[in-house]
This record gives C-alpha cells, structure tokens and sequence, in this order.
C-alpha cells in the first residue's frame, strides 16, 4: 500500500524516480561521470570522462523509467554511429546499466548553447546570427545528403564555440533517417517544429529549414520573437527576407537545399557586413 500510495501520485513518483536516476560520481562502463549539464525529455545529460585515459566525453542517461525512451535513445545511437562531421557529437558507446536503463555516451562539446548566449544577450548581433546560421546549414547539409532530418532543431540543441567560430548540432532522438510518406515522427518542441511535424507528418529535410529560420527569430528578439514571429525593425531587410522563406506554413515552399541557402546566406554577408568570413571578427561574448 505505501508503495502504490507513493508511485501513484505524480509528484512522489517523479522524486522517486529522479533519486534512483542519479548516476552523479559514479562509473558506468568504462566512464566517470562528473556533473549535469543538460535535462531533456528522456533523460539527463553529464558531462564525463574515459576512466583510464581522463578524456572528455558527453554521457547521455535514459534516466526515467521508461522503455520507449529507452527505445529513442538506442534508435539515436544507430542512427549516428557512422555520422562523420566536425559539427555533430561522435557516437563512443551505448551501455546498458544494470537497472535496465541505457546510456549514450559521445564526444564532448565544450560551449554554450544559443539558448543560453540569448539568455544572456537577449539579442545576438546580426552577423554573428549569419554566421551561426551558415554553420548550421553546413550541417544541414551533410545529415540531409546522408539521408538524416534533425527533426529537433532550436536554440538548446546547438552549442557555440564563440573563439573558434564553431558550431554544433546535437540531440538527435527526434531525427529520421529516409523518411517515407507513412513515416511518424516522435515528438516536437513547441514554437521551433514546423506546421508538418506537429501535424505528426513524416519530416522532410524543409522541416529543419523552419526549425533554422525559428531559431534566427529566437536569436535576434528572443522568446517573445519567436512567439510573435517578429524580429526588431532594424534588422536589414535581406536578413529579415532570409528568415520569412524558411518559415512559411506550406512544406512545399521550403524546397530548398542546405547548400544552396549557405549560398545565399554567404552573399547576404556580403551585402550587409561588406564580408563573407569571419576572420578577424571580434568573437562573441559568452
């Protein structure tokens, strides 16, 4: 009776299960863990390190009682484990733990997550915004001739390096791979997942293309941006062009590809900072 008194409310249960999900200073395989840096919906991110060879690795913990998110975490794990760029997280090793929980264990990417620079900055300045963006698409453009859609894209899941003018993608458990017409997606975030996938549609590489231009929104006006779809007055107007025909409702407007917008993106550069690269760009502030 206590057990069930204690399991069935939501909030007890919810204590229960994040005491027996702490993994904090312990060792899980070859790994140590040394401290949490993220919490998502399946689970909790620490960062760690190989316990023989002390190097840094990001370990991704199904810490919730759950076989489906057990399930999302091992269908992450094989869909990144031949995935091969300087901007997406490389898959080390998928554990099994003894209580029936798995973890993700991948390379570390030090750095500060967009979400965390606007909350910071409350607004990015436009050319770091470009730049930013175009790296992203340089991504992009690799998952989508690989036959990935990231399916998750927004400001928490992309990590900045600010001094070496590096991004990266990360949080693949919502990404498809050669999605078909009868294919489901498997959640979304609010206010960053285009009309097709809230619909619960199969993903399209277009689909990251809205998710790009709602993260722009979210860089140069925050939250508030990104919830009126509006960003500041001041913002030049092929930059504002830019970011209106990534967002648009029909799926069939967003026929574009990754390469080709980075095109586009690096000739806006051009037009608006009189620059295309980023050496010698003051870096930003973190």
């Amino acid at each position: 009776n206590a057990a069930y008194e204690a399991l069935s409310d939501t909030g007890t249960r919810a204590a229960y299960d994040r005491a027996r999900a702490d993994i904090h200073g312990t060792v899980i395989g070859s790994y140590r863990v040394l401290e949490q840096i993220a919490e998502g919906a399946i689970g909790i991110t620490y960062r760690g390190e190989h316990a023989h060879t002390k190097l840094p690795v990001c370990i991704k913990h199904c810490a919730w009682l759950d076989a489906n998110a057990n399930a999302i975490l091992e269908r992450e794990a094989t869909l990144m484990w031949d995935l091969r760029h300087f901007a997406i997280p490389a898959i080390r090793d998928i554990l099994r733990l003894p209580d029936g929980r798995g973890a993700l264990v991948m390379s570390y990417i030090p750095g500060p997550t967009v979400a965390q620079l606007v909350e910071k900055h409350r607004r990015l300045a436009e050319m770091h915004v470009t730049w930013i963006a175009q790296r992203i698409l340089n991504a992009l453009a690799y998952l989508h001739d690989s036959g990935v859609v990231h399916g998750d894209l927004k400001p928490q899941n992309i990590i900045v390096q600010p001094e070496q003018f590096i991004v990266a993608v990360v949080d693949y458990g919502l990404a498809m791979v050669k999605p078909a017409a009868t294919s489901t997606n498997a959640g979304y975030s609010a206010y960053f997942s285009p009309p097709e996938q809230l619909a619960q549609g199969p993903l399209v590489p277009a689909s990251d293309f809205y998710s790009l231009g709602m993260t722009m929104v979210c860089m140069l006006a925050g939250m508030r941006g990104v919830e009126r779809k509006e960003v500041p007055a001041d913002v030049p107007d092929a930059i504002c062009a830019f970011i209106r025909k990534l967002i648009v409702h029909d799926v069939m407007s967003r026929r574009f590809t990754a390469a080709a917008l980075g095109e586009e993106l690096m000739a806006i550069r051009v037009q608006c900072f009189g620059r295309d690269a980023v050496w010698n760009m003051k870096p930003l502030a973190v």
